[in-house]
């Protein structure tokens, strides 16, 4: 049921067109996925605090996340096992009545299956961020 409201051309950065603050504003998202501004340079920061931003409605709802990035991006590139994780998560972020599964208990299974890393609860909480809500 998701449906990605961001509608850019097809351009030669690879899926990296910039956006203006006013194309956000006329998409009206009710969800906004973005990065981490110390990893990946992103402005998830920003979108949350920024009074430019304040009428978003993912704003306004308090659904604005960072997608995390720890090995690699869960959700973007590199293309690889990670994104296994990152269907799970983004599942859950979107849709948590549906898809109810402890995201801590889901990274941790992966980065031991995959990985072979034995994470605590408080490193993958670490790396939800402020999408873990339980």
């Amino acid at each position: 049921g998701a449906h990605i409201v961001a509608e850019v051309p097809e351009g030669s950065k690879m899926g990296m067109n910039e956006v203006s603050l006013e194309n956000v504003i006329a998409w009206d998202p009710d969800v906004i996925i973005a990065w981490n501004q110390e990893i990946r340079g992103g402005a998830e920061n920003i979108i949350r605090t920024d009074p430019n931003w304040a009428s978003i409605k993912a704003v306004k709802d308090g659904r604005v996340y960072t997608m995390p990035n720890q090995p690699f991006a869960w959700c973007d590139r590199p293309g690889a096992v990670n994104r296994i994780l990152g269907v799970q998560w983004i599942a859950n972020v979107l849709y948590p009545q549906l898809y109810d599964v402890d995201m801590v208990q889901v990274a941790k299974e992966f980065f031991d299956l995959f990985l072979d890393v034995q994470a605590s609860d408080a490193q993958i909480k670490q790396l939800l961020g402020n999408s873990y809500t339980k």
